[in-house]
């Protein structure tokens, strides 16, 4: 039991549940953090005596744990999982931004001794292959899983077995723990930011099929802005199902905008065959609209190594390391499986200028 002292009561230690449990000090510090290791009716019958005994974690001692942690040489511990889900080999490469979000939890797992394997789930799946034990062949069990191909997207797993954190809100099914830009807060920001340059005519535009995969956090903070701003041309948010080319410069010739807020998706695609064919940039100025003189552009989710265009930066390198921050804190707390109650943790982007937009440009009629 708990020793005692004269003044105030002893905290009671993990050693105090060991030798009530009979067990060694680190069964109880694996219980405690449902470690897989530990069958799971030892691991309640610690826990419910931990409850009993009255324990409670010490703040201190965990805080030095973790000093230690951080002074200490790093070696490599185990592996997470990248673990995407595109009908085609490596097609989540096709926004940039995605391989920024890698890039960041690369360097976050790196500095505490991770690894990151990349896991194709729907190849894998393709050919027949059983995902659950390939992960557990590798041993892993955290996932990182960057923004799905659609919107509500599923991902079938044994998830009480794993632990997961997703980028963005495209999957739907589980509800994971997710980092995500603050989309609705950036499109705002950006909003403010034109007018502020003398902007009088900013329009959003944007493909459906995105706008519903980011939960319509860009069309609703667009929309929030031209109320603010007091700006009220609904006309100037485009946002067709799908972005064509004629009727994008039919829009554009009757709305007369002139600023466009655009999404990096459609302006800076991997793919160059996908490039050319939906370069809001290149149906510009293939007829013959001048860029910025005849109208600026600005960007949302705006590749780092981007210099021409100005817009906001997601900080996607940053969302990549909290993402590997929530994972791996889930995974030294066993807490495994589909979460009660999931977290959103959203970044903020950061206004970044470049030569597309053009401040002060003449308001149009």
């Amino acid at each position: 039991m708990p020793r005692k002292t004269n003044s105030l009561p002893a905290r009671v230690t993990l050693g105090d549940i060991a030798r009530v449990a009979k067990v060694h000090h680190s069964t109880v510090s694996r219980a405690l953090r449902n470690h897989h290791s530990i069958p799971e009716s030892s691991r309640v019958r610690i826990q419910q005596l931990a409850q009993t005994l009255g324990y409670r974690p010490d703040p201190m001692l965990a805080a030095l744990a973790a000093y230690r942690k951080t002074r200490a040489r790093v070696t490599f511990q185990s592996a997470l999982g990248w673990l995407t889900n595109f009908p085609e080999p490596d097609g989540w490469r096709y926004r940039q931004i995605m391989s920024e979000y890698l890039d960041g939890a690369r360097a976050r797992t790196e500095q505490i001794g991770f690894g990151i394997d990349m896991i194709d789930f729907h190849s894998l799946s393709r050919e027949g292959k059983n995902v659950p034990q390939i992960l557990q062949a590798r041993g892993i069990r955290g996932l990182l899983l960057p923004p799905q191909p659609a919107a509500h997207s599923h991902m079938h797993l044994p998830w009480n077995e794993f632990v997961g954190v997703s980028f963005g809100s495209s999957l739907t099914r589980p509800l994971l723990h997710s980092v995500s830009n603050y989309q609705y807060g950036s499109v705002l920001k950006l909003s403010r930011h034109l007018v502020s340059l003398g902007f009088k005519r900013p329009a959003l535009v944007y493909s459906g099929h995105s706008d519903e995969r980011l939960n319509f956090s860009w069309s609703a903070g667009f929309r929030s802005a031209l109320t603010h701003l007091k700006i009220f041309h609904k006309t100037l948010l485009y946002v067709p199902p799908k972005l064509l080319k004629d009727a994008f410069l039919h829009w554009f010739d009757r709305t007369q905008p002139d600023v466009l807020i655009i999404d990096g998706e459609i302006c800076f695609p991997n793919n160059l065959e996908n490039r050319m064919q939906n370069h809001v940039f290149h149906w510009l100025t293939d007829a013959g609209v001048n860029i910025p003189n005849d109208v600026s552009l600005a960007v949302l989710a705006l590749p780092s190594a981007e210099r021409f265009f100005g817009g906001i930066s997601e900080n996607a390198e940053e969302m990549g390391a909290a993402a590997v921050d929530l994972l791996t804190g889930c995974l030294q707390r066993g807490e495994f499986g589909p979460p009660r109650l999931p977290f959103r943790l959203s970044v903020e982007g950061s206004y970044r200028p470049g030569p597309s937009i053009r401040p002060h440009l003449k308001a149009r009629p």
